[in-house]
């Protein structure tokens, strides 16, 4: 048979190209195309995600709701000051009689907050009350005596008559502004009132992840 090189004229570009050159593609041709495509994609929206994580503060890597699953699951209602298996993270230390600080710090660290230079395990900013808030409210937290404030994430604090720190801690796991209760060791508390902590105040942190959305005091 014979063959013949047919060219197209193209008026508006004034010039001739193959007839091939406008044929369709074939199916594994389109197959490719397709896959290049997608792979295309996905690499620009990995960057994306890559360069907008980046631009994330410490405390935007917080989940509040996850510390505060955290609590409950490693809490109980026995009053124990020593440590029992079922309120013990093996992977952590347990300090009998003293391990508040301690837990809150593990709650939050388990919610996403990556440790820093001062604030890990087992240093005074981690297993110290004093130090642990001074250190949430310098970098993360925001301080509020207004239990509105105070939503599940929060540390609650408390204090002596005087308005001092008393040196005990717990993790809020509620807040709908009518049940309000916290969790804690030494004693082991889960889900008990606010009013446990009779005089008290809290340490809010900066982000919402809830809302994503940073944190408004009343």
């Amino acid at each position: 048979m014979e063959s013949f090189d047919i060219q197209v004229y193209d008026g508006l570009m004034d010039e001739e190209f193959p007839l091939e050159s406008i044929q369709p593609k074939s199916d594994d041709e389109l197959k490719e195309a397709a896959i290049a495509t997608i792979e295309q994609v996905a690499e620009e929206a990995n960057m994306q995600q890559m360069s907008y994580a980046a631009g994330l503060l410490p405390i935007q890597y917080y989940d509040r709701i996850v510390a505060r699953d955290y609590a409950r699951n490693f809490s109980c209602n026995s009053g124990s000051m020593n440590d029992h298996s079922s309120c013990h993270n093996s992977k952590y230390k347990f300090y009998s009689g003293n391990d508040c600080a301690n837990f809150v710090s593990q709650c939050i660290r388990e919610g996403g907050l990556e440790p820093d230079d001062y604030w890990k395990p087992y240093t005074s900013e981690w297993i110290s009350v004093r130090y642990l808030t001074s250190h949430m409210e310098g970098n993360y937290c925001y301080a509020s005596s207004n239990d509105l404030d105070a939503f599940a994430g929060s540390i609650i604090n408390l204090l002596n008559r005087d308005g001092t720190n008393a040196g005990h801690v717990g993790l809020v796991d509620q807040n709908d502004t009518r049940t309000m209760t916290l969790c804690a060791h030494t004693a082991c508390r889960k889900s008990v009132p606010f009013s446990w902590f009779s005089n008290r105040n809290f340490y809010v942190p900066r982000w919402d992840s809830y809302t994503n959305s940073w944190t408004t005091l009343h």
